[in-house]
C-alpha cells in the first residue's frame, strides 16, 4: 500500500554527501558531508563523528577498519571510526571538495592532486611522509593555467602509471 519505509537507517537528517564509502567485510557506511561533518553509519545507526566541513572518502581494501576521510584542510585517517590521525600535508591547502585515491599496488600508500600530483607513504623518510611528484606549474606547458588536478587513476598493473583530468 500506502506507506514509506525508512531505509536509510536511524539519525540521518537531509544532507550532502561528497561521497560514501563502505566497507567489503560489513555493512558499515562513512561519508564526508558538507557542513555537516564526517557521518558513519554502524548497524543502521548514523551518528556524526568529527564536526567539519566533509569531503572525499576512500575505504582501505585491506584493512576493513581503515577509511580516509578528507575535510577542509586535511586528510583524516580512521580506525574503527576514531578519527585521532590527520595526515598531515603540507601541501594539501583546499582539500576539501578534492579527490584522493588509495594505491591498488600499496595500500598504505594514497595520492592527492591540487595544483601537482602528491603521494603519501609512511615509509617514505620526509618529515610528513609525502612527496611532491610533479612541478607542472613550473613548466608552464604540462598542465592548463591555474588548473588543479580533478581526478586521479592509477593503473592496477603499474602503480608508475598514473592518470589525470583537470579541472
Amino acid at each position: 500500500g500506502n506507506y514509506f519505509r525508512n531505509i536509510n537507517g536511524f539519525g540521518l537528517g537531509i544532507t550532502q554527501f561528497y561521497s560514501i564509502g563502505s566497507f567489503e567485510s560489513n555493512d558499515d557506511l562513512i561519508g564526508g558531508a558538507f557542513d555537516n561533518g564526517i557521518l558513519a553509519n554502524q548497524s543502521g545507526y548514523w551518528s556524526q563523528k568529527v564536526s567539519t566541513d566533509g569531503g572525499w572518502t576512500q575505504m582501505d581494501y585491506e584493512d576493513p577498519t581503515i577509511a580516509y576521510v578528507a575535510d577542509y584542510d586535511r586528510i583524516l585517517k580512521s580506525t574503527s571510526f576514531s578519527f585521532s590521525n590527520a595526515i598531515n600535508n603540507a601541501y594539501a591547502g583546499g582539500v576539501l571538495g578534492r579527490k584522493f585515491n588509495i594505491d591498488p599496488v600499496n595500500h598504505k600508500r594514497l595520492w592527492f592532486g591540487n595544483t601537482d600530483l602528491y603521494m603519501y607513504d609512511p615509509s617514505n623518510q620526509t618529515s610528513d611522509h609525502w612527496v611532491k611528484e610533479t612541478d607542472f606549474f613550473s613548466t608552464p606547458s604540462a598542465a592548463p593555467y591555474q588548473s588543479t588536478v580533478g581526478s586521479i587513476g592509477v593503473a592496477a598493473s603499474n602503480n608508475n602509471r598514473i592518470f589525470l583530468t583537470y579541472n
